[in-house]
């Protein structure tokens, strides 16, 4: 396995409110990518407490029993455990009430056959297959997905609606937090690459541009580099993040 993250500033914004970690402990591998939610009061700083509080709960209480139950109960108490700290803070400054972040993940255990993908929001998570195909696996938790799962909009009515990519779930102090979880663990052996990112990658880089990237046969750190320099090529006008896992499967 070898693993890469990368996260810029951009082109547009004064400050990079995402943040994106990989972090490892015996063969457990947790991804997890957020994107501080822009315009909000504090996304910086709601984003570097998910990571943080992620990466305790990942080093120190990880459940002995490993299963999907158990895991999704890990990372809803995780969750619980960001939300308290926010909250903390937000009482004692009110005007970090409206922070917020998204929040993308994936858990993988080679050995043990185990990957579980989390979903907080519009980051996501994407594989890529035996067969070099991309797939995106998580679902955006924005007004477009609500106007056509829940209301039977069409995909072209859908974006004529008024502010149609507002998030619809996200994680701070407030906000309405749908947690969705995703178990690839009976794909896992056809899976090559696990690769999350921010909306100011993906929202601005073509499919098949980031699919043939993602094919390249270069370091891992080139190719999160060259993902990025591509998005702002095409006039990303937010932060870009970015984390790669590659099973190195040929």
């Amino acid at each position: 396995m070898k693993i890469a993250k990368r996260t810029d500033i951009g082109i547009k914004r004064l400050e990079n409110q995402d943040k994106v970690d990989i972090f490892q402990k015996e063969d457990f591998t947790l991804l997890i990518l957020c994107d501080g939610m822009g315009g909000h009061f504090g996304g910086s700083l709601a984003s570097t407490i998910t990571i943080n509080v992620f990466r305790d709960s990942f080093e120190k209480f990880l459940p002995l029993v490993h299963n999907l139950e158990s895991f999704v109960n890990w990372f809803k108490e995780t969750i619980a455990k960001v939300k308290n700290e926010m909250k903390i803070i937000a009482n004692k400054d009110e005007a970090k009430l409206d922070m917020g972040t998204t929040l993308a993940a994936c858990l993988v255990n080679e050995k043990e056959n185990i990957m579980y993908v989390f979903n907080i929001g519009d980051s996501r998570i994407y594989v890529v297959n035996k067969y070099d195909d991309l797939k995106q696996i998580t679902v955006d938790h924005n007004v477009l997905n609500r106007l056509i799962n829940e209301e039977n909009y069409r995909f072209e009515d859908a974006k004529l609606f008024p502010k149609w990519q507002a998030l619809t779930s996200a994680l701070g102090p407030n906000k309405r937090t749908k947690i969705e979880v995703f178990d690839l663990s009976k794909n896992l052996d056809q899976i090559k690459k696990i690769v999350a990112t921010s909306d100011g990658v993906h929202a601005f880089i073509e499919h098949i541009t980031f699919s043939n990237l993602l094919t390249l046969k270069i370091d891992l750190k080139d190719m999160c580099k060259r993902i990025i320099e591509e998005a702002i090529l095409s006039h990303s006008t937010d932060n870009l993040s970015i984390g790669i896992i590659d099973l190195e499967r040929n």
